[in-house]
């Protein structure tokens, strides 16, 4: 297949969908992205997020819990996990110390939007990122229980961000690295079945809000567990997201519905 990868897929900013079968060949084509895209400030320069499903995906609930509080849970934590690995993966590669004064204005924008108490004020990037593992920490046990328990004794209070805005976090952080493109947030989810986090991912989708946050969810054709959002809306090709084809396998795929199809008929 003659396309160009890194422009089809991170420099476009529109949501998509990347079929391919779950082969070493694939998975390295989507690393080679990853791995040579760097962030770079002062400038207009797509950033590459990873992100591995199986590793990440908060575990199951019963019938029993509020499904409700459960998609919340698995919202927040999923917007955390954004916040996190982009600072990370940020002050690894890039050096703070050249961003001069935008460290002290984005930090005064977290601490005067994200911050509960005003007495405990965030001082650096370092600090923050503590902060915002935390928040995934908080949220990861707060699920933990429910499933084990039924319930959860703890409080928001407990962490200094209580709930994370990604839209605005990517606004401020963007200033902070003078890069006015969008982060391309890749996700592997070849073997990722979990319902509900799906959905809150949909709904980022279904939002279309991509000039600063674009999803690539990068699995094979028909293995997506819902193409539901969190608000019972079904997110569609074309209008919320785009398609790239890594291999033939939407191809094939497409083949054996109508064979089943024929069969049934």
């Amino acid at each position: 297949m003659n396309i160009d990868l890194n422009e089809e897929i991170l420099w476009q900013n529109r949501h998509q969908f990347i079929y391919g079968y779950q082969t070493e060949d694939n998975k390295c084509k989507i690393k080679e992205i990853v791995d040579n895209n760097m962030i770079k400030p002062n400038g207009n320069f797509p950033i590459a997020l990873y992100l591995n499903m199986e590793n990440i995906a908060l575990q199951n609930v019963n019938d029993d819990c509020d499904k409700h509080l459960m998609s919340l849970i698995k919202q927040e934590y999923f917007a955390f996990i954004i916040a996190y690995e982009l600072l990370n993966k940020t002050l690894k590669k890039v050096d703070i110390s050249l961003l001069g004064k935008e460290v002290n204005d984005f930090l005064k924008n977290i601490n005067r939007l994200f911050i509960n108490d005003k007495n405990c004020e965030v001082q650096s990037l370092t600090e923050l990122l503590s902060i915002l593992k935390l928040g995934c920490s908080f949220y990861w046990n707060y699920n933990q229980k429910i499933v084990e328990t039924g319930s959860f004794s703890g409080s928001i209070k407990d962490i200094p961000i209580s709930f994370m805005q990604v839209d605005i976090f990517l606004k401020y952080f963007k200033r902070l690295l003078n890069n006015s493109s969008h982060v391309a947030l890749i996700i592997e989810a070849y073997s990722f079945t979990e319902k509900e986090t799906a959905k809150v991912i949909n709904s980022y989708l279904s939002q279309r809000s991509n000039s600063d946050l674009s999803i690539k969810v990068v699995c094979e054709p028909g293995k997506w567990p819902t193409y539901y959002d969190s608000a019972g809306n079904l997110v569609e090709s074309i209008h919320d997201y785009g398609i790239v084809e890594l291999d033939n396998s939407c191809h094939e795929y497409t083949e054996e519905i109508k064979k089943r199809t024929l069969k049934l008929s």
